[in-house]
Parts: C-alpha cells; structure tokens; sequence
C-alpha cells in the first residue's frame, strides 16, 4: 500500500476519534442510506411495481368508461300502431300479402286467423342497411292464439325473415324459401315422425333457426328443418299465454355472434334460445313476418317490430358481444320471487316478502347509473392508495438523493483537506 494512502486512512481513522457521538450517528445512518441506494430493498420495487399496476388500471378504467354502446332505431323498418296510412290505406313501410288483417280496434296485425288453409305475410319496402347490419337488434311482439282444443293439435305455425331478396308467398309459413339469410321458426305442429324430427311432441311448439347460404331451398317440412337447422329451443307455452310473447334477436357481424331469446309470457323471463358464432348474414336484408294455417288452425298476431343499430359512442360498429351485455340486464321476475316466498312461507320462514305489481327491468339509465358509480368507487380508492404511496415514495427518493450528494461532497472535502496538510509537511519538510 502506497504510504500517501496509508497517511490518508490514518487521518481518517484520526478524525473519526476525534469526532462526537452524534457525528459518528449522522455518518452511520449516511452509510446505511447509501447501502440502500446501491442495493434497493425488495418493498422499494414493490412500491414501483404497484406504481406501475395502478397507473395501468386506471388508464384501463379510462379507457372503458369512454365506451358506450348506443341503440338507434332503424325508423324505415319500425312496425307499430296505427300500422297504415289512412289517406292511402297502405301499410308504413311494409308490403303485405295474404289473408292478412288489421285489426284497428286491437292495434293488431292478423297475420293469419283461425280457419284452415291461411296464408298472411309482411315484407319491408327496404332492407336494414350495410351500415346498420354491421350489428343490430331486432325485437317483436306477437301472439299465438286460439280455442282449447282437446285433442291438443294446432298448426302450422310463424316465421320471421331475414333475407337477401324481398320473398314472395310460398309453402314455408306463408313464404317462399330459398333466399341467403335467416329464419326463425315457430313451428306449433310436429310433421316428423318421432326420432327423425324434434324428439317427442312435449318439445312443440318448437323455435327452429335455419340459416341458408346459398340460396337453394333447404326446408324440410316432414322433418320440421331438424336436418338443416343451426339451433332450437322448444316454446311450449307459447299458446294461449297469459301475455304476448316477445322475440329479441342480437347479430354482431365482426363475429358472425347470433343470439335468439324469448319472453313468452311478457313478464321479465328471458329463454335464450340459441346463442352462437359463425352466422355469416348477407350485408343488407329484407326483414319479414309471415304465418300459415292448414288443416290445423290458431291466430297469429303481430303487434309491433322494432330494429336497433349497435354503435360505440364513436360511431363504430360493436365488435364484442361482450359490449352490449348490459343493456340485457334483467332482474328476477315477479314470479320467481313469488315462487321463493311461497316456498319460504311454507317452510315458517317469512323473511322474503312477495313483491307487488309487475317484474322490474333494468332500464338504461338505471343501468348507467349504476355503472358509473361502479367505476367512479373502483376509481377513487386505488387513486387515494396511489397518490399516498407516490408521494412518500418520491420524498424518500428525494431525500436519499440529497443524502448521497452531501456524502460525496463530505468525502471529497475530506480528502481534499487531507491532501493539502500532506502538501503543507512536503513544505515543511524541504526547510528543514
């Protein structure tokens, strides 16, 4: 070892004798605090991870509450009350055809009544556009109705179009298939014979989804479509229900995302009935109601249809199914809830009340609402955390950062005091 490093150790060592307890305490919680910027602590990368993790949330939360899905509705394709225009006494916005029937008294379309061998069908003047067809939603309320019979047997049955092409009148409910598109299928008679259709006759009245590509006719009556359809559900109940039934159907074409529902009594309970992806529907399509009677019989009426456009608060199209889940939120129906208070009562346990009036369905605003505050409470408290921690976190390093400076700044005034009394003895030395 050099003796000038040996003489600047020494006075070091010297110093540090000479020095105070407190500032021997102030140079150890020095080194310590340097120790501690050369080798960080693990609750230092924690406090830098969770740094990072919040910022991330947060960016994700902002970017889903700028998210919002918007229903238009397709006005040129609405059907409701009155239905006609009484200076024409034609249809808005449809053509019909058939035994179909008015009924202003009721604010009804008859599509077909209860004698055998009807045919009443509707078709719109113009197709859901390439715009709107991207992803929509298509309602409608109807009716299947008619006298108890006792043997059970009623027919045919319903069907609700979309198509490439406006249809004409033919033998599949009304209309004539062999159009690129969908049908949906209230089928109220079972033609197969049991094992070659739709199980036994406990499944009819029975919803069929046929989806046709090619535009060749594919339609099996004998068999009720079971060898062509892509889904079904049954709807017994339909008949005679104590309200009119609604049929809700969802296209995301991104996705080619189909799904079908009914509410067969009007009361809140939703049937999915067939949910599923791959549907690759022509870009704009006719939509069309039609019912057909043979030698079985029953009504078919038609109250309203509506269609909705999906769109972001962009205006680009929904891609996700996953986007427009919140506007189906439903609540329990009336009915399960007087289900479960009967149950409850008797078994003596009386803390479930019945509830009075209808079912309750959420409605967008209440839905908003909720999401709002829902995202506003998952905002708030990892911002407080956040905030806290970050500001602690950037004292301590501010803090540590002055320390390190003052150290080397001590250090470097050390040696330099050190080598100007070696530089002050050299002098001395070269006298004597």
């Amino acid at each position: 070892m050099d003796i000038g490093d040996a003489n600047i150790v020494f006075k070091l060592k010297k110093r540090y004798r000479r020095s105070s307890p407190t500032q021997r305490l102030v140079v150890g919680l020095v080194s310590l605090l340097v120790l501690y910027l050369l080798w960080p602590s693990s609750k230092g990368k924690s406090a830098s991870s969770f740094e990072d993790f919040s910022s991330q949330v947060l960016q994700e939360d902002s970017e889903s509450a700028d998210y919002e899905v918007k229903r238009s509705e397709v006005a040129y394709l609405a059907l409701k009350p009155p239905f006609f225009n009484p200076s024409t006494l034609s249809l808005f916005n449809y053509q019909n055809g058939g035994n179909m029937m008015i009924n202003r008294k009721d604010n009804k379309v008859r599509l077909v009544r209860d004698s055998p061998h009807q045919v009443g069908y509707l078709t719109s003047n113009l197709p859901i556009g390439v715009s709107s067809g991207k992803a929509f939603e298509l309602n409608a309320e109807f009716s299947v109705n008619g006298p108890v019979v006792r043997n059970g047997l009623y027919g045919d049955g319903m069907a609700i179009w979309l198509s490439e092409t406006p249809l004409e009148q033919g033998d599949v409910f009304g209309l004539r298939d062999g159009t690129r598109g969908l049908g949906i299928f209230v089928d109220t008679y079972k033609n197969g014979p049991k094992g070659k259709s739709h199980g036994n006759n406990n499944q009819f009245p029975y919803c069929s989804i046929q989806h046709n590509t090619d535009g060749i006719p594919h339609y099996d009556k004998s068999r009720d479509g079971a060898n062509t359809e892509i889904g079904g559900c049954s709807l017994k109940g339909i008949y005679n229900a104590e309200g009119n039934a609604l049929m809700r159907l969802l296209y995301i074409r991104s996705q080619g995302y189909l799904m079908v529902e009914f509410d067969m009594k009007s009361d809140g309970n939703w049937k999915k009935c067939v949910e599923t992806t791959g549907v690759d529907l022509p870009e704009s399509m006719y939509l069309g109601f039609s019912a057909e009677t043979g030698d079985l019989m029953h009504n078919v009426d038609l109250f309203q249809a509506s269609v909705y456009e999906l769109s972001a608060s962009n205006g680009e199209p929904v891609t996700s199914p996953d986007t427009v889940a919140p506007l189906y939120a439903t609540e329990e129906s009336s009915k399960e809830i007087n289900d479960k208070a009967d149950a409850t009562k008797k078994a003596g346990n009386r803390r479930l009340p019945k509830r009075k009036g209808g079912p309750r369905r959420r409605t967008m605003s209440r839905l908003k609402r909720s999401e709002e505050k829902a995202k506003l409470k998952a905002k708030e408290q990892p911002s407080v955390v956040h905030s806290f921690f970050g500001f602690i976190w950037r004292l301590i390093k501010m803090t540590l950062y002055a320390v390190l400076f003052i150290i080397v700044s001590y250090i470097a005034w050390c040696v330099y005091r050190v080598q100007r009394e070696k530089a002050k003895r050299r002098k001395q030395g070269g006298l004597l």
